[in-house]
């Protein structure tokens, strides 16, 4: 590949252009070893210029959770542009993938305030409140539901409430019914990155003129102060 077909990498100073792509996506492709990682798609982590190879953080994880990195010479790398696409789902389990499992735990970081590992109702208001449109906190029947299906810390020391496991559970279980609204849950609390996912319900009013509708991209932007831009657009935009 040129290096006219690279991806923009940011500047840094006396870095050599194989650590400026560090943190690029890429799609892998033919490894002989290993071919049935061909076509997976992933995150480079880090470049070891002495073996000449790339971390290479997959999307899906392993079929036990964990999650996969290889080591890929640059030969065996497609890179991919900056603002491609991330998916929700990943792996034939149809997990969280990787960037979102990051994205939501730094969430759950953030929104635990008092930062006892839980979920409180009142961090699960605060929460729903940010995330719904219209500023809407979940209500007692809500907040019963989430400490029903999903793993909920029973009260030990005073501290109860909504674990990162079940965090992560509930996420899962609305994006594989609804990654839409997930993507649009993103975009409202700011993740930094691109998410769309391949199956998305789009309004009618937004079908081209062949019938055809365009799934959005939510691309989200979280600024130093820590206020966010959420800006919505369409794959041929």
């Amino acid at each position: 590949m040129s290096e006219s077909s690279l991806p923009e990498a940011a500047p840094a100073d006396d870095a050599t252009l194989e650590e400026q792509l560090v943190g690029t996506r890429a799609e892998i492709h033919s490894l002989k070893g290993a071919a049935e990682h061909n076509g997976a798609r992933g995150t480079t982590t880090e470049w070891d210029g002495a073996k000449h190879r790339y971390a290479i953080e997959l999307d899906a994880s392993l079929a036990g959770g964990a999650w996969q990195t290889l080591r890929v010479c640059p030969a065996n790398l497609t890179w991919l542009p900056r603002n491609e696409p991330m998916p929700l789902l990943a792996g034939d389990e149809g997990w969280l993938s990787r960037p979102l499992e990051a994205a939501l735990t730094a969430l759950f970081g953030k929104f635990d305030g008092d930062g006892d590992g839980v979920l409180c109702e009142a961090e699960l208001r605060a929460f729903s409140a940010a995330a719904n449109e219209d500023g809407r906190e979940f209500d007692a029947d809500e907040i019963a539901e989430v400490h029903d299906y999903f793993q909920w810390k029973v009260p030990e020391d005073g501290v109860e409430g909504l674990t990162l496991t079940g965090w992560l559970d509930m996420y899962h279980t609305q994006t594989a019914g609804d990654g839409l609204e997930t993507a649009k849950d993103l975009g409202r609390l700011g993740c930094g990155v691109f998410f769309a996912p391949d199956d998305l319900a789009s309004d009618e009013e937004d079908a081209d003129e062949g019938g055809e509708v365009a799934a959005p991209m939510v691309r989200v932007e979280a600024a130093a102060d820590g206020t966010i831009r959420p800006v919505e657009t369409r794959p041929d935009a």
